[in-house]
């Protein structure tokens, strides 16, 4: 036999000890990380119960809210916008670097060019995040309670029996 066959007999040896060792601590985490989704998903539930039941009863205050998100996500567009004029402005030194030499500038450019290149694919990348976010609680809260007949009769009783007896009533004003 090659030297090849027997440094793998000998390699897989160790490697099936310890698969062996780590399979049951991975099996428990596993087995804890669900329970630890599971009481997530309940708080979770349990929050947009809460929040939907707040904003029907208080509708002037669900309208506020609305307006905060949709004041948020016209902030994100315009940080979005600013990055976009970052990496604009950094094509425009890179086309200006291939013209010749009349700002006197010379190559001390090509670091503002890299730099605002970077700072424009940020701004844009953390804007777009932001934005999505924004608009997916927008979203959901709006559906939410523009279906509210719906959504709290398919809400599970444990966490309406939940809420009640924790006498939760929505936020705090």
């Amino acid at each position: 036999m090659n030297k090849g066959v027997w440094i793998a007999i000998l390699l897989s040896i160790p490697i099936n000890l310890l698969t062996g060792l780590l399979v049951a601590p991975i099996k428990s985490w596993y087995k804890g990380w669900g329970q630890t989704r599971e009481i997530s998903r309940e708080k979770r539930l349990r929050s947009d119960y809460v929040e939907t039941l707040y904003y029907v009863q208080h509708p002037h205050k669900f309208n506020s809210y609305l307006l905060l998100l949709i004041t948020q996500m016209i902030n994100h567009v315009v940080i979005f916008i600013v990055g976009y004029f970052f990496m604009l402005s950094g094509v425009l030194i890179a086309i200006l670097q291939q013209m010749p030499d009349t700002s006197g500038l010379g190559n001390s450019d090509k670091h503002m060019q890299h730099a605002c290149l970077m700072m424009g694919i940020a701004l844009t990348s953390l804007a777009s995040a932001l934005w999505s976010n924004t608009f997916v609680d927008f979203y959901s809260t709006w559906k939410r309670v523009n279906n509210s007949d719906s959504y709290l009769s398919s809400v599970p009783d444990n966490i309406r029996n939940l809420t009640l007896e924790h006498g939760q009533e929505g936020r705090s004003d």
